[in-house]
Formats: structure tokens, sequence, C-alpha cells
């Protein structure tokens, strides 16, 4: 019974293991063409981040894909990275952008 339990653990644990490289990677994203238009939502938020911030396009977020959920077919979510140019009260600083969202 022991050993049974043993097996069961390191298959889950080797499943584990292949498959979380796949599901969970990072994948570039469109500041203008992605985030944007879900900033859409929030129009004091947008108004914020477009007044603040010079943001490069080109960012990052979570890239879901894997054989187990082809219809998501390397779909983005967030939370999104991008860098970008805080426009402080004291000057311009390089900051990393972050903008978490809820699926």
């Amino acid at each position: 019974m022991h050993k049974q339990r043993l097996a069961n653990g390191l298959v889950a644990a080797l499943l584990w293991a292949l498959l979380v490289p796949v599901v969970h990677a990072e994948g570039s994203v469109s500041f203008k063409d992605d985030i944007v238009p879900i900033l859409k939502s929030r129009p004091a938020f947008k108004d914020f981040i477009l007044q603040t911030f010079s943001v490069t396009d080109t960012g990052w977020g979570i890239r879901i894909d894997s054989p187990t959920m082809p219809h998501m077919r390397g779909t983005r979510i967030g939370p999104y990275k991008f860098q970008a140019i805080w426009h402080g009260p004291h000057g311009d600083a390089p900051v990393t952008l972050v903008i978490d969202t809820k699926i």
C-alpha cells in the first residue's frame, strides 16, 4: 500500500513538472491593442495610467497553452508587465508597470 501511494505521488509530481512550464509561461502583449481596450472599462484608471506613464507597447502576460486546454490557444492573461517611464512630481523614472487583472 505504501509503495502504491509513493508511486502515485511520483506520477503526480512528474505530471506537475511536465505541465506547469507549458501552462504557465510568458507571452508578449501589446499595450495599445490588448491592454487599453481592457482599461476602457475603468475610465478613471485608464486616464491615470495614460497621463502618468509613457508605456512601451510590447509587454508580457501569462500565456495559457497546453494540450489539456486547447480552447485557450495561447491566450495571455494578467498580470501584465510593461517597461514604462513614470512622470512623477520630481521628474521621470523608469519603472516596471504591472497591471493586475481578474479573470
